[in-house]
């Protein structure tokens, strides 16, 4: 099965989330929106494995007290045949606690025999993949604050043709 670890937002960012896809879509020649549902911030990637219990043991060996980061901004990773639209974070205030979250996750998932990637961490909320626009966009994402207290192990998984993300095992901040 393929897994993640994430941040999940509760209703209200998401909501505040996907009103920039529903906005990205209207400008948008073409375009993979992200579905409501599926709308999170990846600390670490797993892949594919069948060892989920070593995922949730790692998992539920990390502390962590509650934070605040701010979702703020709107960017692209460049692909040939459409880009990457996201929303980014803002650096101030707590940006710090999510970089060293990440890093604890990804250290407590090698430690368990995992390979994770060590590419430098680049916090985003993918908001739409293979994206043409008509023109640059007309809109931005403004500064929204959310509450971390909670790190998830999701499964990916297609689903009558459709990418979901299920939580699996789920550890609270101290």
């Amino acid at each position: 099965m393929r897994l993640f670890v994430s941040v999940n937002f509760p209703s209200e960012t998401v909501d505040f989330l996907y009103d920039k896809v529903t906005k990205l879509k209207k400008e948008a020649l073409s375009m993979n929106p992200s579905r409501k549902e599926n709308l999170h911030l990846t600390l670490a990637f797993i892949g594919e494995t069948q060892d989920v219990q070593k995922a949730e043991k790692a998992l539920s060996e990390i502390d962590f007290e509650p934070f605040e980061i701010i979702i703020s901004g709107l960017g692209k990773f460049s692909r040939d045949g459409g880009d990457i639209y996201l929303a980014g974070l803002d650096k101030k205030g707590d940006y710090r606690k999510l970089e060293a979250l990440a890093l604890e996750v990804q250290n407590k998932l090698r430690g368990a025999g995992f390979e994770i990637e060590k590419r430098k961490f680049s916090p985003h909320i993918t908001l739409g993949r293979e994206v043409i626009l008509k023109r640059d966009p007309s809109f931005s994402v403004p500064s929204h604050k959310v509450s971390v207290s909670r790190v998830s192990l999701m499964r990916s998984e297609r689903i009558g043709g459709k990418l979901t993300y299920t939580e699996i095992f789920g550890k609270e901040a101290l």
